[in-house]
C-alpha cells in the first residue's frame, strides 16, 4: 500500500491531493482539472501502478481500476465521491469480465476546479 501511495504522490501535481480512502481504495483530488485531463491522469496512474512490478503475496500482479467523477456546484460534501465510487464499480466489473481495464467516468458535465477519482 505504501508503494502505491508513493507512485500516486509522484504522479500528480503539487496542488492535487492523494490519500488512502479505506481498504484498498485511494482518493485523488485534482484541482482545476477538465474531464479530459482527469481521465488522462487516471489512465497514467493506472498504467504506472500496473507497470510498477508490484505483486500480491500469491504472485498475482497488482492492477488498478479507477472511477472518475466531477464535482457539481449543487453537490453536497459526498455526492461527487459517491459518483466516483459508482464509476469505480463499473471499472472493476469491466476489468473482471475482461472487457476493459480503463478508467470509467459517469456521463456528466465537469465543474471547473474539482475532479475526483476513487
Amino acid at each position: 500500500m505504501a508503494e502505491i501511495g508513493r507512485i500516486l504522490g509522484e504522479s500528480i501535481r503539487g496542488v492535487d491531493v492523494a490519500g488512502r480512502f479505506g481498504g484498498e481504495e485511494f482518493l485523488v483530488l485534482l484541482r482545476d482539472a477538465s474531464r479530459e485531463r482527469a481521465l488522462q491522469v487516471a489512465e497514467r496512474l493506472r498504467a504506472a501502478i500496473e507497470s510498477g512490478g508490484l505483486s500480491y503475496a500469491d504472485g498475482k500482479p497488482v492492477t488498478m481500476s479507477i472511477g472518475v467523477a466531477y464535482a457539481r456546484s449543487s453537490d453536497g460534501p459526498n455526492e461527487a465521491v459517491e459518483r466516483a465510487d459508482r464509476a469505480l464499480y463499473r471499472a472493476r466489473t469491466a476489468a473482471a469480465t475482461g472487457s476493459s481495464n480503463r478508467p470509467c467516468s459517469p456521463a456528466e458535465r465537469a465543474v471547473p476546479g474539482r475532479s475526483f477519482m476513487a
